[in-house]
């Protein structure tokens, strides 16, 4: 695990600066580059799925609610669920403007949502009718955000950027910081595309091997 300002020590090291004289990169500047370095991880690891930047977030909801606000990090919405009887989440039905609604499966107990379904508007869940329930942590997304803003130095960067992003991360921001000023050229190229190489390769396969379950006869 690394701080932003661990981080930002290894950056202006190998730009050949400091702290103390950090040139045309300031820290505002590297902060802002970091910042950039890491949605720009974020986006492989949208696409790479594998749980990635993956929680789930609950909404308080009431009866008649037409429609809900969504966090402005997240990125994708993997299932939508509502909290049925005994406190079991179920599935509710995307609407995805097609003929015939997506409705995800609930496993074994194939139960979904009737009563409403939900399509996405802007930065907003959309349902359709209005919620027939609702109440305290009613909804239950499945999400794939992106990281929450580093505020400090001191804080440390999400443990899912591994050391092998944090390396790349240090060439990126590095050409980030030199495009910025124009700089045409950049010793680091051969160095960034590597460990990018390798980044994509740990994300897009996070678990090594399957262990296949045995059937039963």
């Amino acid at each position: 695990m690394l701080s932003r300002g661990q981080l930002k020590g290894k950056i202006w090291r190998y730009l050949g600066k400091t702290a103390s004289q950090p040139g045309f990169y300031t820290s505002e500047k590297v902060d802002e580059a970091i910042e950039e370095g890491l949605n720009y991880i974020a986006v492989e690891m949208f696409k790479a799925g594998e749980g990635w930047l993956t929680s789930y977030e609950y909404y308080d909801t009431i009866s008649g609610q037409a429609a809900l606000p969504l966090d402005g990090n997240v990125g994708l919405i993997r299932q939508v669920r509502y909290s049925g009887t005994n406190g079991v989440y179920l599935p509710m039905t995307y609407f995805d403007n097609t003929e015939s609604a997506s409705a995800p499966s609930s496993g074994n107990s194939g139960v979904t949502q009737g009563a409403s379904t939900y399509r996405l508007l802007g930065n907003q869940m959309v349902f359709d009718p209005p919620l027939a329930m609702g109440g305290p942590k009613y909804l239950q997304l499945e999400v794939v955000s992106y990281p929450k803003r580093v505020q400090t130095d001191s804080q440390i960067i999400d443990p899912q950027f591994d050391m092998c992003a944090l390396e790349f991360l240090k060439y990126k921001v590095c050409s980030i910081l030199a495009g910025s000023i124009e700089k045409t050229i950049i010793t680091w190229v051969d160095q960034e595309m590597k460990w990018e190489d390798k980044l994509l390769t740990i994300l897009n396969r996070r678990v090594m091997s399957s262990v296949r379950i045995k059937d039963f006869e």
